[in-house]
């Protein structure tokens, strides 16, 4: 696992609680119209799978094959992702806690300091047939010796695996703690705020990002 410190960011942090799956579909379209290229990620009581929202439509590969969302009945978590924000949706029980993250330097947003990891995904790279594979151009399976499966963007160069960056956002107290008795409710150092998918990265043969 890579880990790196980035420079402050602005953050816009917005949350929504008993959310409905029409009203959630309805605000995940809205949050990636800003977005270059927004990947998928689903997390269902059968499979965890990657996909990707274009033109509205979120779509997510199983089994090799591109499957489009059309009802969240067994989704427990969803993300949609790219590079400037992320939005999130978790099941709590009937309905959903909605969450939005998005960079964006302008007199709404506040600073936070940046922490950032590549995770590596389990498997390797599988061009066998054995275990499965997809027709979906410019993807390919992960498959591991725990048998699990993913399917993900396609690896450049040699690299044998992917790895993916996830973003935490941390605010850190300028006080020193437990100095001031008015200021008991901050007295740690930090504070962690919130954590994000960013994007997929090659994970090279040495065990590191590519």
């Amino acid at each position: 696992m890579k880990q790196t410190v980035d420079e402050t960011v602005f953050l816009k942090r917005q949350v929504q609680s008993d959310v409905d799956e029409q009203a959630v579909m309805k605000l995940a379209r809205e949050t990636v119209e800003s977005f270059a290229e927004a990947f998928a990620y689903a997390m269902m009581d059968h499979a965890v799978a990657f996909g990707w929202c274009r033109d509205g439509e979120i779509t997510l590969i199983v089994d090799g094959s591109p499957v489009a969302l059309d009802s969240l009945r067994y989704v427990r978590e969803l993300r949609l992702f790219d590079k400037s924000g992320e939005f999130k949706a978790v099941r709590t029980g009937e309905a959903f806690c909605c969450r939005v993250l998005q960079e964006d330097e302008d007199a709404t947003s506040k600073p936070y300091t940046v922490y950032e990891e590549t995770h590596k995904l389990w498997g390797s790279v599988d061009t066998s047939g054995r275990n499965g594979r997809t027709t979906v151009p410019e993807w390919c399976l992960l498959s591991s010796e725990r048998g699990t499966r993913l399917y993900v963007p396609e690896p450049t160069g040699r690299a044998k695996g992917k790895g993916l960056i996830v973003r935490s956002y941390i605010e850190f107290y300028r006080q020193r703690p437990g100095t001031d008795e008015t200021d008991s409710e901050y007295s740690s150092l930090y504070r962690f705020i919130d954590e994000r998918f960013v994007k997929f990265v090659d994970w090279g043969e040495g065990g590191e990002e590519a």
